[in-house]
């Protein structure tokens, strides 16, 4: 099934999404890094944490009802590339390198497993 993406903010929410469940352990400071760095993305400036929250719930939502996951949740690399493909759609040069950086932080945020940096080289040659 095909993803839809019609926004920057759901573009950063779907790149969101696939590292949070890259380690197969979505924590509070993945969660806080993500909400932090979406709030300073300036697609999204002015909207607030319950309103950034939404947005990633629904996008999280429609990624795990469209695409496939391996057995412990991540996405798939095929998954992965959807999600390039669509976000590509969406975002300019500017906002791809500031998904890539929001790709970064949310795993610095509670330590880098070596799923998260599989996942981390795909995103950097596809959004480059």
């Amino acid at each position: 099934m095909a993803i839809r993406i019609e926004s920057p903010a759901e573009a950063f929410a779907a790149v969101a999404s696939v590292v949070i469940a890259a380690d197969s352990m979505g924590s509070m400071d993945e969660r806080d890094a993500v909400l932090q760095r979406l709030k300073q993305a300036p697609a999204l400036k002015g909207q607030d944490t319950a309103a950034l929250t939404a947005i990633l719930t629904k996008v999280t939502g429609h990624l795990c009802d469209a695409l496939p996951t391996t057995e412990t949740g991540a996405f798939t690399p095929a998954a992965v590339d959807q999600v390039i493909t669509a976000v590509r759609g969406v975002l300019g040069a500017e906002q791809l390198a500031q998904a890539v950086k929001l790709a970064e932080a949310t795993m610095d945020s509670d330590g880098t497993s070596e799923s998260e940096k599989a996942l981390l080289v795909q995103l950097r040659a596809g959004l480059k």
